[in-house]
């Protein structure tokens, strides 16, 4: 008898905003829901408010980019100080419900592939949020970025972490999202509570869509380059800039680097996509899908074609 190859996920809620799905855990460095990345085009939260528009194509089709060793252990540590800072929580006075083993995802259906993401927690306080289940993402920063966040808060100073947030909270039914960063280097800890601004999160869906649009590979002009930390630029500390110099140089010679990922035609297909790839559930039922991922999913078809006319001028953006 052949048996499933497919894993569980389980839908647990569903609305306007999105799905909050239960699904099996891999190990950390397998993402449980890659399974859907050949099959339609993908923007993970965490990345969602792209400093560099290039970083995020080139994620978005594959190119995942390398990790150096110290980079890995900076994201072990964060890895490590997350339950951590769950215990502070508590003993502060916090009703904290963890999503310790990323088990719980969102899924969030957009014009042409879907947003994903794992939250961290969501959590309570009689003083810091009036009582109110309010979604939190844990962040360890060193002591010059930890401060400038207690400064600036995280709207001005951290717009990624911002984004992340204002994405996953409204799926929840949430009002209010946290970020909570502990300082590496004294490890005092602290949160920032703020409204979930819905014109903001739909300004923010609309530029992902934007992105996940895109279809080849190009130099975001207001990318990494313009970005300095002391005489290095965000490039520099880049995981894809060895991509993305092998692609902008290939461009310069004619070879463009293309986005070959289906986009999904509709996003009200986003169960029947699911169903096809996951043996999926909802209130102890299974589901099974009505439409075929041809049906569902759209693959750009690409004609050969001269780039000199599209005035790109790589020379200039490449050297910047």
């Amino acid at each position: 008898m052949k048996t499933s190859q497919k894993s569980h996920m389980e839908i647990i809620s569903q609305n306007e905003f999105g799905l909050v799905v239960k699904h099996e855990t891999k190990s950390e460095k397998d993402d449980a829901l890659s399974v859907l990345d050949s099959k339609v085009r993908r923007v993970r939260a965490s990345s969602a408010k792209a400093i560099c528009k290039t970083d995020s194509f080139l994620k978005m089709i594959g190119q995942k980019g390398y990790v150096d060793a110290q980079s890995q252990r900076r994201f072990d540590i964060g890895t490590m100080t997350e339950p951590l800072v769950v215990q502070w929580m508590e003993k502060d006075g916090c009703t904290v419900e963890h999503n310790s083993e990323d088990s719980i995802g969102i899924i969030i259906p957009v014009k042409g592939g879907i947003i994903t993401g794992h939250h961290d927690v969501i959590y309570s306080h009689p003083l810091i949020t009036g009582g109110e289940r309010t979604l939190g993402d844990i962040k360890t920063m060193n002591d010059r970025s930890y401060k400038s966040w207690l400064a600036k808060g995280t709207k001005k100073d951290k717009p990624v972490y911002y984004a992340q947030v204002s994405i996953y909270a409204p799926v929840f039914n949430l009002q209010h999202g946290s970020i909570i960063a502990t300082n590496k280097n004294d490890q005092t800890f602290s949160a920032d509570f703020f409204p979930i601004d819905l014109d903001y999160r739909k300004e923010l869906i609309e530029e992902i869509e934007n992105n996940i649009a895109q279809e080849k590979f190009y130099i975001d002009p207001d990318g990494g380059r313009k970005i300095y930390f002391g005489k290095k630029t965000l490039c520099d500390y880049c995981s894809n800039r060895s991509n993305c110099d092998n692609a902008a140089a290939n461009s310069h010679r004619g070879i463009v680097l293309r986005n070959h990922v289906p986009k999904l035609k509709d996003p009200k297909d986003i169960i029947d996509l699911l169903a096809l790839l996951f043996d999926l559930s909802k209130d102890g039922s299974i589901i099974k899908p009505t439409k075929s991922l041809e049906e569902i999913t759209q693959t750009t078809e690409y004609q050969d074609q001269d780039i000199q006319d599209e005035n790109l001028q790589w020379n200039d953006l490449f050297n910047s």
